[in-house]
């Protein structure tokens, strides 16, 4: 593993653990490079950050919405559809290093951080919304889905995620797939006709 990447991984898990408060320092120990060699990877601490946070909306956001986008185009069966993409979204905390990550991103943004990229993390997550949203819809239209507010059936789904990453978070359980399965069966049975 280059540098870069080391330095990358180490404040992504810093900062999980941490926050913002991390320092350079500690990621150059962890390292095991002298804070003065970070700078021939990245301009600042914020920098840094920054690449760390580009990097996991490339994989968090564009990656996975376009499976979910192919899932909704495919025409699938729209339970299968909507199952698929509860997993895809799980799929991706494969550690609570990341449950944190993302946490501290939505809930505590470091001070000053850029609007530009929180709006693109806005706006990324508001495409996945409209995503399964669709998905929602034309189960309705289909008479699979009963005929409900569309917006509540949706933030459910996503409550539903979030709840099991923030039971991970709160009871420490490892294995967050163990329960996957019950907890889809119960949001499926709830919404479908």
């Amino acid at each position: 593993m280059h540098t870069k990447e080391k330095l990358m991984k180490s404040a992504f898990q810093i900062f999980a653990k941490k926050g913002p408060e991390f320092s350079l320092s500690e990621v150059a120990k962890e390292v095991g490079i002298k804070k003065a060699s970070i700078y021939a990877h990245f301009k600042s601490k914020d920098d840094l950050l920054h690449s760390v946070i580009e990097r996991e909306i490339e994989e968090y956001f564009f990656k996975m919405n376009g499976e979910i986008q192919k899932l909704s185009d495919n025409e699938e069966i729209v339970e299968k559809a909507l199952e698929k993409s509860f997993s895809i979204i799980l799929d991706y905390y494969d550690s609570s290093d990341k449950i944190y990550f993302w946490k501290r991103v939505f809930l505590l943004p470091p001070e000053g951080f850029e609007v530009e990229l929180m709006d693109k993390i806005n706006y990324l997550t508001n495409q996945r919304f409209y995503i399964i949203k669709n998905i929602i819809l034309k189960g309705m239209k289909d008479g699979i889905i009963k005929s409900a507010p569309v917006d509540s059936v949706v933030l459910a789904f996503f409550s539903a995620i979030h709840g099991m990453l923030s039971s991970v978070a709160i009871y420490n359980e490892e294995d967050l797939l163990s329960n996957y399965k019950g907890i889809w069966e119960i949001y499926w049975r709830g919404i479908r006709n």
